[in-house]
Parts: C-alpha cells; sequence; structure tokens
C-alpha cells in the first residue's frame, strides 16, 4: 500500500518497485488508504506524512492500530531548517506514531529499497536512530 497524494510520486514509485516485481496500491487520502487495508493483505505500508485531509502521521497511527504488524515507511520531502526545537523532525514523529522506517524525499532507488527491507525484516521498534544518509529507521 503506498499513500502519497502525489500522482507523479505515485507512479514513479510503482515503476521502480515493479522492477523488482512489487505490486502496489495506491491511495491518494488517508481514508482511502485505510479502506483498502482493511479490504486487502498487504505486506507493506508506505506513507507520505504530510498529505491533504487527515495528515500522514494520523494515518500511521491509525495503521498501526488497524494492523500491528504491518511494517510502515514513513517518508516526507519537508526538510526543516536548523532549529532548538529537536522535537519537530517529522520522520522521528512518525517512527513514535509507529513507523517502522523514515525516509527523505528525494531518495534513490536503492534507498527505498533499503529502507523495504529494513522494513520487512521486522525491527523491533526502538528509538529511532540515524542511518545512512537521509534515513531513519527503528
Amino acid at each position: 500500500m503506498l499513500l502519497d497524494d502525489d500522482a507523479s510520486v505515485c507512479a514513479a514509485l510503482q515503476a521502480i518497485l515493479a522492477t523488482q516485481g512489487i505490486e502496489v496500491v495506491t491511495a491518494s487520502r488517508a481514508h482511502a488508504g485505510l479502506h483498502a487495508l482493511k479490504q486487502s493483505s498487504f505486506d507493506i505500508a508506505i506513507v507520505d506524512i504530510f498529505i491533504p485531509g487527515m495528515g500522514g502521521l494520523d494515518a500511521i497511527q491509525m495503521i498501526r492500530q488497524l494492523l500491528p504488524s504491518i511494517p510502515i515507511v514513513a517518508m516526507t520531502g519537508f526538510r526543516l531548517r536548523p532549529s532548538r526545537n529537536p522535537s519537530m523532525d517529522f520522520l522521528q514523529l512518525a517512527i513514535q506514531r509507529g513507523a517502522t522506517y523514515g525516509i527523505l524525499k528525494p531518495f534513490s532507488p536503492n534507498q527505498l529499497s533499503h529502507a523495504i527491507r529494513e522494513s520487512l525484516a521486522g525491527h523491533s521498534p526502538v528509538q529511532p536512530t540515524p542511518a545512512p544518509e537521509a534515513e531513519y529507521r527503528t
């Protein structure tokens, strides 16, 4: 399940994942994504943090409640300016809400594959720690 409101991002990620034999179902709104998750079985959820309506952070929390064991990769293109308030790291907030892994856009196909592999490997949720280049994982 891929939840992102940007059609070009969805198309690009579908193309990348198709080369790896991964079938992708997309939704542009959280409610549609949650509905799809209730109706079908998915191996992983990839969620953009900033989507209209119910935001990605709330969607991640709802997905975690609905499907406690599904891996969730959170992604965002929003970079914060240096701040004295480190609590405003949106990928860390996503991990605190239940995401398994966080990745900053733009990312390479290899970075996306790495995030998916790490998430599917079943890492236990722990405090987020910086991982290689523009990634956070649990």
